[in-house]
């Protein structure tokens, strides 16, 4: 019984000394944390290639500039998650992860967009990555990726960074928006539709009832007199009605307007994915990639996108017209080339399509 009693007191003596142990190490944690001044900012931007967009002395720059610099702080007074909010904002920016470290250091991780192209349109000069992130070229860096030009006109702004499908996202939300406020504009219109019925019938329901003591040409021009309103009722109803109707009819049109939008956007969207998968391959596919000189993009705004490139080989112009089935032209393309132009010549022809499935047309 004693050894019993003995081994629960040395429980609770060793559960006593655990909790002082961690009191202890949580106050001292504290005060380091309040008395801690963090005296460095460390930014460490990692990259699958050597397309670096940022590095980290721009990025520190960058945060000063944002007032954002924890230098001089406490551990206890910086703002980490917002700090980390912040520099996910940033344009080259795919993935951020700020910490602090025990001696007062602030350590930034950062993992970059990849870039695989660069559209230079009328007016336009971004980067685009493959999941279709737009990215502002700046005079400050230049990454050796296949450059896009000609007439296509994108679907987003000049000055626009971000994704693409955020800014096709918005404007569907936005049309959906407005294509279920002209719905409930619609209610007024059929409301009234139903009080002009009811109106119709109230009168269209009374009866001339005639007297035992009425004449009948009293009874007769009653009835006239009845007859008159109920058609003039009438009338009042069917104008009324079709005034109604068409402003229901208006509202309508309004709302297959926006869905015709809404359709050509998620065309339009659909399109340039599409190209920016053709992008995707040529940037990770080593003989394309080293073959394509030069893309040509033309469409957009209500347009199909149609892709040319100027390869390495030959002096020829490759017309692949639409986004559609890129990498099987590409292949078609391959086969022409080992089994045509080696045997033929590489400089017999000015112009290569391959617009048309399973054909290639040679000018």
């Amino acid at each position: 019984m004693w050894r019993k009693g003995a081994k629960y007191v040395g429980y609770v003596a060793l559960w006593v000394v655990i909790a002082v142990v961690v009191l202890w190490a949580e106050g001292r944690t504290n005060d380091h944390v309040d008395s801690t001044t963090i005296s460095n900012l460390r930014v460490d931007v990692k990259h699958s290639n050597d397309h670096k967009l940022i590095d980290g002395r721009a990025m520190e720059s960058w945060i000063a500039n944002k007032g954002l610099s924890p230098i001089g702080t406490t551990l206890a007074k910086a703002d980490i998650a917002n700090l980390e909010s912040v520099v996910s904002t940033h344009t080259a920016v795919a993935i951020a992860n700020v910490y602090t470290t025990y001696d007062g250091e602030v350590a930034i991780e950062i993992a970059q967009h990849e870039p695989i192209a660069r559209l230079r349109f009328d007016g336009y000069d971004n980067y685009v990555t493959a999941d279709g992130q737009i990215l502002r070229a700046a005079e400050s860096y230049s990454v050796p990726v296949t450059v896009v030009t000609g007439g296509y006109k994108p679907l987003y702004g000049r000055n626009f960074a971000g994704n693409v499908r955020d800014v096709v996202a918005d404007s569907l939300a936005k049309l959906d928006s407005y294509i279920a406020e002209l719905e409930s504009e619609k209610i007024p219109y059929y409301e009234k539709l139903q009080e002009n019925s009811k109106e119709l019938r109230l009168v269209l329901n009374q009866r001339i009832r005639k007297s035992l003591f009425m004449d009948d040409d009293a009874y007769q021009i009653l009835r006239n007199d009845l007859k008159r309103r109920k058609s003039e009722a009438r009338n009042r109803h069917r104008y009324r009605r079709q005034e109604l109707e068409a402003g229901i009819v208006a509202l309508e049109r309004r709302q297959e307007d926006a869905r015709r939008k809404k359709q050509l956007l998620q065309r339009e969207a659909d399109d340039f994915f599409a190209m920016v998968d053709f992008l995707n391959y040529v940037s990770r596919n080593r003989y394309w990639s080293a073959e394509i000189v030069q893309i040509m993009a033309s469409g957009g705004r209500g347009k199909a996108i149609e892709l040319s490139f100027v390869p390495r080989s030959g002096r020829f112009t490759v017309d692949l017209g639409t986004t559609e089935d890129t990498h099987r032209k590409l292949a078609t393309l391959t086969r022409f080339y080992e089994k045509g132009l080696n045997n033929i010549g590489w400089d017999k022809y000015r112009n290569i399509s391959l617009r048309y499935r399973g054909q290639v047309v040679c000018k």
